[in-house]
């Protein structure tokens, strides 16, 4: 997997998106390319 570097903004907005119901924690993951561990952190 890449290793992107997320702004505080951007990182805020994928929780926000897991936290409303758009996405779900797997569908965020595979979206951004980041760990199902780095996102639960």
């Amino acid at each position: 997997m890449p290793n992107n570097q997320y702004r505080a903004e951007e990182k805020l907005a994928i929780i926000e998106e897991i936290d409303c119901g758009e996405l779900g924690v797997m569908a965020a993951t595979y979206k951004y390319g980041i760990s199902k561990t780095t996102l639960v952190k």
